[in-house]
């Protein structure tokens, strides 16, 4: 299939702009990843790893400019150019939802700790799946992660401890 010049002109603003993969615009445009560098080339886009693999990107606390390889910026919400920024921006009431889930898990497992004994393997669950809401009677309790998917997908699993059953 023969591209138009509409079709070049948004294969090089998506490989640009928005850091489209190669691999991902030969799919989107039913295109070999050669003919979709071949139409970067002509456009005078540099697509060498050496000169093109980083890009200068702004930090998010300092403002500093700083290079992040493509495909690490394009699942970067927040760059940073070192570790004291990024110490800095988790120190203001940010944070990684990644991060701040484990936080939450481990508050929970201190509040059912106090009730129940926990081993490592044991999932402490949040009823109404508010990582936040560590009310005792939003608890439970099961064996393993296993256990603890198969309640979410409505199979009958033992609940080894029941936060709402301890008033």
């Amino acid at each position: 299939m023969k591209h138009t010049d509409r079709d070049a002109v948004n294969i090089v603003r998506a490989y640009a702009i928005e850091l489209v993969p190669m691999a991902t615009l030969a799919i989107r445009y039913n295109m070999t990843r050669q003919g979709i560098w071949k139409i970067l080339r002509r456009a005078g886009i540099d697509t060498s790893k050496q000169t093109n693999g980083r890009i200068a990107v702004s930090c998010t606390v300092c403002g500093q400019e700083t290079t992040y390889n493509r495909a690490r910026f394009r699942v970067t919400k927040h760059p940073f150019c070192g570790e004291q920024c990024y110490h800095a921006w988790l120190g203001h009431g940010n944070g990684n939802p990644l991060i701040m889930h484990r936080h939450s898990a481990r508050i929970a497992r201190k509040i059912v700790s106090k009730h129940y004994p926990l081993t490592d393997k044991m999932i402490v669950h949040h009823e109404d799946r508010n990582q936040h809401n560590n009310a005792i009677d939003n608890l439970r309790v099961f064996t393993n992660n296993g256990d603890h998917i198969r309640y979410h997908r409505d199979f009958e699993v033992p609940i080894l401890w029941d936060g709402s059953k301890q008033h």
